[in-house]
């Protein structure tokens, strides 16, 4: 992102206006967590905060054991992109994530998309990209009562649908993740 050379005045109570400008560009909404640096040059940095995005690692290594555990695909994101893919071999990092995964997360419930039937679910699991699956499983990350993130564990193919057993499986993992953000 290029320099933009606006000023802003702190008020008596520390606060400054971020131009709704680069809000948009940044994607930030209100609440969203924002690190702030003082550099040794005197100059201040902010940087949108990602608590999952520093785990990419951990997600990485979780969402592959999904993937062997279950031989479903699995997604782990942030509040904007896929951080880590499971079996996967569509490039889906960093993508950013489509409506139908922050549908789930503003919702904070988990869902499950089977009906046993020949039916494919036309899904934006990333920006842009509609993709036909057989089924899904959702399940938001919850720390300090917001989302920070979602588990995602689908399948392209009907003989081997998804149910609660995959459902309590991205609960736990959302569980487990949210549980480690917390400390």
């Amino acid at each position: 992102m290029k320099a933009t050379g606006i000023v802003r005045r702190i008020d008596d109570l520390g606060r400054v206006v971020i131009p709704k400008e680069i809000r948009r560009i940044m994607r930030l909404r209100d609440g969203d967590p924002i690190e702030i640096f003082a550099n040794g040059d005197g100059s201040i940095s902010m940087k949108k905060y990602q608590a999952i995005g520093n785990m990419a690692d951990f997600a990485k290594e979780y969402a592959e054991s999904l993937f062997e555990s279950t031989g479903h695909y699995v997604l782990i994101t942030d509040m904007d992109n896929v951080v880590a893919v499971g079996g996967l071999k569509r490039p889906y990092l960093p993508d950013e994530i489509g409506p139908t995964i922050r549908d789930a997360m503003e919702s904070r419930r988990s869902t499950l998309k089977f009906n046993g039937d020949q039916v494919f679910y036309a899904v934006e699991f990333t920006a842009g990209n509609k993709e036909q699956v057989a089924a899904y499983v959702m399940t938001p990350i919850i720390v300090d009562g917001g989302s920070v993130g979602c588990i995602v564990i689908f399948s392209r193919e009907h003989a081997t649908g998804l149910g609660t057993m995959e459902l309590k499986m991205a609960e736990t993992a959302a569980s487990f993740l949210a549980k480690q953000l917390e400390h």
